[in-house]
């Protein structure tokens, strides 16, 4: 992965007429879950009852929705960065650590029962178990809260209205406004609510 990042970068330092940029996202979640999926099927379940906390559970987890990382993408390709092309596509998430999210879940899909496990052969064989104990300590790119705010303060200032169907369609990429809001900014600990609507949703439970 470091090699194709490395690839990319290079490419946009050797063509002028090229612009590339690197997204470093976090371990995604919403959308039915699949990184998460086993936790939530298993609170959903409650069998057995105790989630599992690795370990001590104090590694921090960086995170992001599903829909937050596709509107970043989206946001690169309308709006390029300036100041950098090498982007943490992360939630603000205020307490990352392993047992804080596993706690989360829970309580949010199951009973709140949890349970510390020791690090063992069998442990490591859980599915994504690389995932949950990572520890990475990543702070989210400043740039989104720059264009969020940049697009409150189009949307405030007046706006004439486009003669014809198709007007929009002639309008130049870096003009169009596009509103930046979050899904899940706050991160699953304080999203858990809605995000087990959407896991009822998109499981048809």
């Amino acid at each position: 992965m470091k090699t194709l990042e490395t690839l990319c970068l290079s490419a946009g330092r050797s063509n002028a007429n090229l612009k590339t940029y690197v997204l470093c996202s976090g371990i995604l979640y919403g959308k039915g879950e699949d990184t998460f999926n086993p936790l939530f099927k298993q609170a959903w379940l409650q069998s057995p009852q105790e989630l599992p906390i690795v370990g001590k559970g104090l590694n921090k987890i960086p995170t992001i929705h599903y829909d937050d990382l596709a509107m970043h993408v989206k946001y690169v390709t309308y709006k390029t960065p300036k100041s950098t092309n090498y982007i943490f596509a992360i939630d603000h998430t205020g307490n990352r650590k392993q047992r804080k999210i596993i706690r989360s879940i829970s309580k949010g899909i199951g009973g709140g029962k949890v349970k510390k496990i020791e690090v063992t052969d069998q442990v490591k064989a859980m599915p994504n178990y690389e995932y949950f104990v990572l520890d990475l300590w990543m702070r989210p790119s400043k740039i989104f809260d720059e264009v969020a705010e940049e697009g409150a303060e189009e949307e405030e200032q007046p706006q004439e209205e486009e003669e014809g169907e198709d007007a929009d369609q002639t309008m130049p990429k870096n003009k169009l406004r596009l509103k930046y809001d979050w899904k899940c900014k706050t991160g699953i600990s304080i999203c858990i609510k809605d995000l087990c609507k959407e896991f009822n949703n998109y499981r048809k439970l």
